[in-house]
């Protein structure tokens, strides 16, 4: 009978993840925005200019960085938690 041991300081070994997979999810989460940086994001026809104002942190679809986000609308400010994908960092 033979035996399978898992190393903790191999955490893809624990999670099953291939070689692709891993390279991935390191890439998508190697780039961490600075709160305030500002993004812009299609919000219909129009793009809307926003703030990050917190990282939320590698917890997206396959390991994706998730930022909340604000944006101001006249006299009001509506906040959304986007994936790293979803918005463009140059204005």
């Amino acid at each position: 009978m033979s035996s399978v041991s898992i190393s903790i300081s191999d955490p893809d070994a624990y999670t099953g993840a291939t070689d692709s997979m891993a390279a991935s999810l390191r890439h998508k989460s190697a780039t961490l925005l600075p709160v305030g940086t500002k993004v812009t994001l299609l919000f219909g026809v129009t793009r809307r200019i926003g703030t990050i104002v917190e990282h939320r942190g590698p917890i997206g679809k396959e390991g994706e960085r998730l930022y909340r986000v604000e944006f101001p609308n006249g006299d009001e400010t509506f906040y959304t938690e986007l994936a790293a994908s979803d918005f463009d960092t140059t204005l």
